[in-house]
């Protein structure tokens, strides 16, 4: 195997990086510090916040061993509803890391709804997709069961959870789409990874299980994006550039796609603080979503 490494852009291009670079450029839990700190700081809001609300816990949307998710029903009726994705490479972590981000969302008159899905290696990153898939066609025919719109879904999704948003939302070059997806009005999309074709060389994939064929078919970069969405591209300022130029470059396409497309480079944060603009409420971008889905 070459040590320099190819990533190619589908703008055109291509940017290259040692492989052991590369595995530097796609470990955000090695590039920063402060990844522990933070975790424990946002579970423990999410437990308090957990406490107060009283949300409906695991709520089962599917047969996999994961698939339930925890709803915070809005305080009225006809709300529309923000479906959060937690990260962790698709292969730790699981809803309780999204918790803490419920709570401005929930008090501006949403109905959040937080997800879990089977992690590999148990189940396949495909499989992880379409388990989300089946969670946001569940949320559309149980929403009024909790006094929110199934016709008005936002996602929020955080590293891989961006992923997994960007793939409900984005559609197959031969252009089939679920019904759902028209029910989709917006997505914040934070820190993401959107062109996986270089994992395969990576040692996690060890536990990933990408060949080159589902790299692709896994990479929202190389699919259509909707033009009916409003959609939010952020990444902070000290992540690694592959995530900056990922979330940089599927910010262009989906703009070229003629989706309504916002971007941002959030100065002094990095991969897992970024979280923390979500528990502020007059942020610009968490500012930005809320008015979002607020306008539906």
């Amino acid at each position: 195997m070459s040590d320099i490494i190819s990533i190619h852009s589908p703008a055109g291009g291509y940017r290259t990086y040692t492989l052991q670079r590369l595995e530097l450029e796609f470990s955000p839990a090695k590039w920063h510090w402060d990844r522990e700190t933070t975790l424990k700081h946002h579970a423990a809001n999410g437990a308090r916040l957990i406490e107060r609300l009283r949300p409906h816990l695991d709520v089962r949307y599917g047969d996999g061993p994961l698939q339930t998710l925890d709803i915070f029903p809005a305080s009225r009726l006809n709300a529309p509803c923000c479906v959060l994705i937690h990260g962790g490479f698709w292969r730790i972590s699981d809803k309780s890391a999204m918790h803490f981000a419920v709570r401005h969302f929930n008090e501006s008159g949403t109905a959040c709804f937080v997800i879990n899905f089977d992690l590999c290696p148990r189940v396949s990153i495909d499989q992880i997709s379409a388990q989300v898939m089946e969670a946001l066609i569940w949320i559309s025919k149980h929403a009024a069961d909790y006094g929110a719109s199934g016709d008005r879904l936002f996602l929020l999704g955080h590293a891989t959870g961006a992923h997994l948003a960007a793939m409900a939302i984005s559609t197959d070059r031969d252009g089939s789409q679920h019904p759902v997806v028209d029910q989709i009005r917006g997505a914040l999309l934070l820190s993401g990874l959107y062109n996986l074709t270089a994992i395969p060389k990576l040692d996690i994939n060890a536990i990933l299980g990408l060949d080159d064929r589902t790299a692709v078919a896994q990479s929202p970069a190389f699919r259509i994006w909707p033009s009916h969405m409003s959609l939010v591209f952020a990444a902070a300022a000290h992540e690694t550039a592959e995530f900056i130029v990922q979330s940089k470059e599927s910010c262009d396409i989906a703009r070229s796609h003629g989706a309504d497309v916002d971007e941002a480079l959030v100065a002094d944060h990095g991969h897992f603080t970024i979280l923390d603009i979500l528990e502020q409420r007059r942020h610009p971008i968490t500012s930005r979503f809320i008015d979002m889905m607020q306008a539906a």
